[in-house]
């Protein structure tokens, strides 16, 4: 489910033309067997910049998903899911002003998704997408299951979905989502096998 072509698709022009003549540079025009050791060096070290930071976008590249891909409501809620149950063993502290701009960003998706006159109206396909995508990253292990998760985690992804839970939840008389969320993460544990 990555959206890995697209993250491709997506780049300004100038931007791929620039990585294509760099890796052109670099690894297309000698082979590694008559190249110099600096030069190889060079495109190892290339290789795994661009994996770290492909890594370290994957989440942003989820949450920013336009609205107009297909995809659009399951990216934006396995990037926020991401986002706030992930552990991160690298950060021990964390960036607030990062957090602020997501959680501004996810409010505002949320809202204009749910709030919007035209349709399709986004309000059930977040609520159903948010259990299910919880189930799917938990079964898949790229979440951590813990036993004493805490509350303070879960609230912060229900407070990305807080109109959701304000206003949808409550005209069908659904399972608030702070409730479905624990009940989600509880039957999702792990078989030790």
């Amino acid at each position: 489910m990555e959206p890995t072509g697209a993250q491709w698709d997506w780049l300004p022009p100038e931007v791929t033309d620039q990585i294509g003549q760099e890796l052109s540079k670099r690894v297309l025009r000698s082979p590694f067997d008559y190249s110099n050791p600096t030069t190889i060096r060079y495109v190892c070290d290339l290789r795994w910049l661009c994996a770290s930071f492909a890594r370290g976008l994957r989440i942003y590249m989820y949450i920013f998903t336009h609205r107009t891909h297909p995809d659009y409501v399951e990216h934006l809620t396995e990037g926020l899911i991401r986002f706030a149950l992930a552990v991160d063993t690298r950060i021990k502290k964390r960036c607030y002003k990062t957090e602020f701009a997501i959680f501004n960003y996810a409010y505002c998706a949320v809202y204009y998704g749910c709030a919007q006159k035209e349709r399709p109206c986004l309000d059930q396909p977040f609520y159903d997408t948010l259990r299910a995508v919880l189930a799917r990253l938990l079964r898949e292990g790229a979440i951590p299951w813990r036993e004493n998760v805490a509350n303070h985690e879960l609230r912060l992804l229900v407070y990305y979905y807080k109109y959701l839970d304000r206003v949808y939840v409550k005209r069908f008389a659904l399972m608030p989502l702070l409730e479905m969320l624990q009940e989600t993460y509880a039957a999702n544990r792990p078989t030790e096998a």
